[in-house]
């Protein structure tokens, strides 16, 4: 767990398991898991999809 992220000490906390990956374990996450990302844009659209994609590209700053 990475010390400075503290909302997730609060978590593990909780009794939540948080599992860190590795930059190569969290690209193979990221590529399969695009296959969800692509359902979701035919159910609730390519702009609401391009918009959570971007919150969470931000969070990553």
């Amino acid at each position: 767990m990475e010390a400075d992220k503290p909302v997730l000490k609060d978590i593990a906390g909780m009794g939540v398991t948080v599992t860190s990956l590795t930059p190569a374990e969290r690209e193979e996450f990221v590529k399969v898991t695009r296959p969800v990302y692509d359902k979701w844009k035919s159910t609730v659209g390519a702009d609401l999809v391009a918009a959570a994609e971007k919150a969470v590209a931000a969070r990553k700053k």
